[in-house]
């Protein structure tokens, strides 16, 4: 079942003149409702306007694209990063840029984003994946997620330290997930991949879910963005719009305040035994994975709206989650917990 609806305020929708929670989506942080996430962003526009129609190769270049880059690199500790226009075009710029002639493997539950028309090479995050790794000659990249929205799954990371340390790697990391909410996990991943010196790692991804920027992005070393900016694929696309880049170099402090207020609703929402015994979670992260298909339904009944849908295609079973976001209130997770306990006790009677 889908919902149409004409209006969205981050916590709500409303749907036939009925309003209902909403806890769905992916704007963990609320920004895309933000009003003073939007008034930077009012000044973005007056400055640049709403879009850049022009090469970032072109004679004419707004000094807004290296000021994000810059800033972005720093706040991820990374020698560089590129900013595109999606997430999408990150990971194929990536692809076709750097690993096309290269064996490309990737772990299970990559974003298809990541794929090539032919040539992948699917393995498992364990001892059998990093024998078939070393099985190939020259060097590889692997493709794999910082997390797991999904199903909220745990990553792992320790089988790399089964691939030859002779053989050099790339490893490239969606983080579309992650950034903004999950930035620890980034900065620890960091740290483990460093002490293998046979790994490099690449992370990218969208900057369209936590911080809500129709954008996407690349942090590598220098010698790999400098490869990249000179595919065609770079230069021949349209960037990101420059309004939201300069966004959200100014709107740190109100970035620092939803994530304190996401964490917040975190807290309130993790502690309870509802969740603990019936989703699947991961540690500070603001997606639950729901174990029963008829959940959705029951809720929509009581006007709360959570994402449900049949993945990875539509004869696949029904996927559902309960996503919390920094606009949630107190109260919205109080009457959400109340209702799913009224619903495991209606199951049980």
């Amino acid at each position: 079942m889908h919902f149409d609806t004409n209006k969205i305020s981050g916590r709500s929708i409303l749907q036939q003149g009925q309003e209902n929670l909403y806890f769905g989506g992916t704007a963990y942080l609320g920004l895309d409702v933000h009003t003073g996430f939007r008034g930077i962003l009012m000044e973005g526009f007056s400055r640049y306007g709403h879009y850049f129609g022009a090469s970032r190769l072109g004679n004419l270049r707004l000094d807004i694209y290296d000021q994000f880059e810059r800033f972005f690199a720093e706040l991820m500790y990374s020698e560089d990063s590129l900013v595109v226009s999606s997430g999408t075009l990150a990971a194929q710029l990536f692809v076709q840029a750097y690993s096309k002639d290269m064996p490309r493997f990737y772990v299970k539950g990559t974003h298809p984003c990541l794929y090539q028309p032919e040539g992948n090479i699917f393995l498992e995050a364990d001892q059998h994946g990093a024998a078939v790794i070393n099985a190939h000659e020259g060097p590889v990249t692997i493709f794999c997620n910082a997390v797991d929205p999904l199903f909220c799954q745990p990553i792992d990371f320790e089988w790399l330290h089964d691939t030859d340390p002779t053989k050099e790697i790339t490893l490239v990391v969606d983080a579309s997930h992650a950034f903004g909410v999950a930035d620890q996990l980034l900065y620890e991943l960091k740290t483990k991949i460093a002490q293998l010196y046979h790994i490099k790692l690449v992370l990218l991804g969208s900057l369209g879910k936590a911080y809500s920027l129709p954008a996407g992005i690349i942090l590598a070393d220098r010698n790999i963005i400098d490869t990249l900016k000179g595919n065609p694929l770079f230069g021949g696309s349209s960037p990101a719009a420059p309004g939201f880049l300069h966004a959200f170099i100014h709107a740190m402090d109100i970035i620092r305040q939803q994530q304190s207020l996401l964490s917040t609703n975190l807290k309130q929402i993790t502690k309870e035994s509802i969740i603990q015994n019936h989703f699947q979670t991961l540690k500070d992260y603001p997606v639950f994975a729901g174990k029963k298909e008829a959940m959705a339904a029951y809720l929509q009944q009581n006007n709360i709206v959570i994402s449900s849908f049949h993945y990875p295609t539509a004869t696949s079973p029904l996927l559902n989650r309960i996503v919390i976001n920094a606009t949630h209130t107190a109260s919205d997770l109080d009457y959400l917990m109340e209702k799913l306990e009224e619903m495991e006790k209606v199951k049980s009677d």
